[in-house]
């Protein structure tokens, strides 16, 4: 429950990012429902959206849920601590990372692009398409 214009806000701060050439709602009703994993957080459980959710509205935390946030905070401080060395390591292959990815989106493009110009796909329909003429006097006799 909230403005729809913080829903990709709210699901990028758990490291929920939607894919390129995916509508959000539908990846994130997948997320949810446990069908996709997220990219950037691939130990993501989509049992603890509840308590994100408190967490994130600052809202109290019932008592059934105490045990789960506190196994939460716990297992987010220790990944914090073994990623602070990582992190140096990666910031220096992402320019690298980042580089091959944008090459290798831009050659699919253009590698689609290049098949659908020379590619001939077959008519199943078996329909008969009007030529120009034929949809000017079509157009005109209206």
């Amino acid at each position: 429950m909230g403005p729809v214009d913080d829903v990709e806000e709210y699901f990028a701060s758990m490291k929920i990012i939607v894919p390129e050439r995916i509508n959000p709602p539908d990846h994130f009703m997948d997320v949810l429902e446990g069908i996709a994993k997220p990219d950037g957080n691939p130990d993501f459980d989509p049992k603890v959206l509840p308590l994100k959710w408190i967490q994130h509205n600052k809202y109290p935390i019932p008592d059934d849920l105490q045990a789960l946030a506190s196994s939460l905070d716990n297992s987010s401080k220790s990944r914090n601590e073994e990623h602070e060395g990582s992190r140096i390591i990666s910031s220096r292959n992402s320019f690298r990372q980042e580089l091959w990815q944008e090459f290798t989106s831009f050659w699919e493009v253009k590698w689609d692009d290049f098949r659908s110009i020379f590619s001939h796909t077959e008519d199943l329909s078996q329909r008969r398409t009007l030529g120009f003429f034929s949809q000017l006097k079509l157009i005109i006799s209206r």
